[in-house]
């Protein structure tokens, strides 16, 4: 074999390494391109959670899988009813997911099971059942922060027990959307 044969069959071999390398690559760039955008959105638009526990129920099953709006707060404030994604604060790393009931400069009483926000009953259709009647608590929500409570009233960890009571408004990442929940296993009966 001459040297001009066996650099034809070089080059040869290069160009067809070359074509299918780019056929690959043209191959999976729409993949490559979704998982990018995915990742994107995930850190700047939305954030995807899983919602393990019962503290939420009816509104959310457990378990589920929620989608959430980070854009929601860009200009705008927690509102009332919200359900909103957070960080307890302290450093705490765990996302929980609760409704934001009191708002800042509101006084939050808890009594026989009711509701009260600045001494009006909030309507809270919501409630899976009727609250401890036995508990009686007052709360003043501080500037620039919130509280929280979870649905399942009698079976939720919240802003009623934690030692620190309220949420600063910059610790809250997301506002969920009920109707963007996938529900991971069968919720025939929610008990604790």
């Amino acid at each position: 074999m001459e040297q001009t044969e066996i650099v034809d069959v070089r080059r040869e071999r290069k160009k067809k390494i070359t074509q299918w390398a780019k056929e690959e690559i043209g191959a999976w760039m729409p993949v490559i391109l979704a998982v990018l955008i995915v990742i994107l959105l995930s850190k700047t638009v939305w954030l995807c959670a899983t919602i393990p526990t019962k503290s939420m129920y009816p509104t959310l099953p457990a378990p589920c899988f929620v989608f959430s709006s980070r854009v929601a707060y860009w200009n705008h404030t927690p509102q009332r009813g919200d359900i909103v994604l957070f960080y307890r604060g302290n450093g705490e790393k765990t996302v929980y997911a609760k409704r934001v009931i009191g708002l800042p400069g509101d006084v939050v009483d808890i009594v026989h099971g009711q509701t009260y926000i600045n001494d009006e009953l909030l309507d809270e259709p919501y409630l899976a059942e009727t609250p401890d009647p036995t508990v009686e608590l007052r709360f003043i929500v501080p500037e620039g922060n919130c509280f929280m409570m979870g649905d399942n009233r009698n079976h939720s960890y919240d802003s009623r027990y934690w030692a620190e009571h309220f949420v600063p408004e910059e610790n809250i990442i997301s506002r969920v959307n009920p109707k963007w929940v996938i529900p991971l296993a069968s919720n025939k009966k929610e008990e604790n």
